[in-house]
């Protein structure tokens, strides 16, 4: 069988290991490929890599990219989540999937997520950036044993 038919081949889980602090910014730093003992990745034919914030596919292939953050402000915020911003040329990232909320006083936590059905024609042009967003600087979190934010990368089947 081919395409989706063939089955999930490649699931795979990163993470952000520390709190950071923004308004609009590329995920580029502190990223960890999930390391708990529960966690179950499936990474036949290899898995994603990054570098600087840049996710480069194992092969070629339909892939559903799952992203979430979450954090909290010591005041109201119209709007904070994030964004799955993939290129085809390997050069221009645009915005292709979002989630957003927003936090109505100071002390509440927010969560976003986004979802986007993505296929990678190409490794070598058709890469990924991760993005946090908010109308003002906000704290996001991140740890190394919860999931809190980041992304998760399944291939569903052949491009």
């Amino acid at each position: 069988a081919s395409g989706v038919l063939a089955g999930v081949t490649m699931v795979d889980q990163w993470r952000i290991t520390s709190n950071f602090s923004g308004s609009n910014d590329y995920l580029t730093a502190n990223w960890e490929r999930t390391d708990n003992p529960a966690s179950t990745i499936l990474l036949t034919g290899g898995g994603m890599t990054e570098s600087s914030g840049v996710f480069t596919f194992p092969s070629t292939g339909i892939y559903l990219i799952l992203a979430t953050t979450r954090g909290y402000r010591s005041s109201a915020v119209s709007y904070a989540g994030i964004q799955i911003e993939p290129t085809t040329n390997n050069s221009s990232y645009s915005n292709m999937a979002d989630g957003f909320d927003s936090v109505s006083s100071g002390g509440y936590y927010f969560h976003a997520s986004a979802q986007l059905v993505f296929d990678v024609a190409d490794t070598s042009t058709h890469k990924l950036k991760i993005k946090v967003s908010a109308n003002a600087d906000t704290n996001f979190t991140g740890d190394s044993s919860v999931q809190q934010t980041g992304a998760t990368f399944i291939r569903l089947g052949d491009t």
